[in-house]
């Protein structure tokens, strides 16, 4: 009975112990006033986020407004007045502006939407919305391309790259603005963006439609939704059909897109693709 007794005891001990050193959560509000110094940027106006969703652009846009952007931020409804705003327009030429763009696996992309809104609907209307998803993809590729051919300075960000590793980010901001980021600042930015920590401060938010003003994280922002697996193939076989199409497009900003590369189509040979 003692030795039951000590147990017990142990592991009371230990959870409330665990309990009340668990770290503060950093509201991504206002951490920007906890850096060490804000950054300078130069030769343009500002620093445009502009990507396709579901390409990590949050995280990207959280890094570079606590590094450039002013102590005071605007809220994201009138961020225009801001020096690091973010963007899916793939129509944006403006000269004055560095741009900035993540880019993913498109398949994965296009998945990564679907989830999210099949999570919210729970119908398989929200395959109406695939369509626009894939559409997306290509004129974001497009729109890369044309920036080049512009002459329009722009850093590409590969989401494979950064997941998971802040430092391969950090080292390619620093190299393209000329900066040094201070390793209290990387250390802040690793546990401001964290999973655990971004999870905390959506956690009020009941759904994808809710975003923070300043933040712009969406609530449901890392949730990935749950879906079948005959619906999952169905789907990826959709956005293979479409994507495919333009492979060449996609193989040179290295994401060759085969079908092969997909072997569990093979399981449900006669499902045909759901646009």
């Amino acid at each position: 009975m003692k030795n039951y007794i000590a147990i017990f005891t142990f592991y009371l001990v230990f959870s409330c112990s665990a309990l009340f050193t668990e770290e503060p959560m950093i509201d991504l509000r206002t951490f920007i006033k906890e850096r060490t110094q804000q950054y300078i940027f130069y030769g343009a106006e500002k620093i445009v986020v502009n990507t396709a969703p579901r390409t990590g652009s949050t995280l990207i846009y959280n890094v570079l407004r606590f590094l450039f952007e002013r102590d005071n931020p605007q809220p994201f409804s009138n961020q225009d007045e801001n020096l690091v705003i973010k963007r899916h327009d793939a129509s944006l030429f403006d000269p004055r502006y560095i741009y900035v763009s993540t880019i993913r696996n498109p398949v994965e992309c296009c998945i990564s939407n679907y989830r999210l809104r099949y999570n919210e609907t729970k119908s398989l209307d929200s395959h109406s919305s695939l369509g626009r998803s894939i559409d997306s993809q290509i004129a974001h590729y497009n729109y890369l391309d044309a920036l080049r051919k512009k002459g329009l300075l722009c850093l590409i960000l590969r989401y494979e790259d950064f997941v998971n590793d802040f430092e391969p980010l950090f080292r390619n901001i620093e190299n393209h603005f000329g900066i040094v980021i201070d390793p209290k600042d990387r250390a802040l930015l690793k546990k401001a963006l964290s999973k655990e920590n971004v999870n905390r401060n959506i956690a009020h938010m009941s759904s994808f439609s809710e975003y923070d003003q300043y933040s712009s994280f969406h609530g449901a922002h890392i949730d990935k939704g749950e879906i079948s697996e005959l619906d999952l193939i169905q789907i990826k076989r959709a956005i293979l059909v479409r994507l495919c199409r333009n492979a060449d497009l996609f193989k040179k900003w290295g994401y060759p897109i085969r079908t092969d590369s997909y072997p569990e189509l093979s399981t449900f040979p006669n499902i045909r693709p759901v646009y």
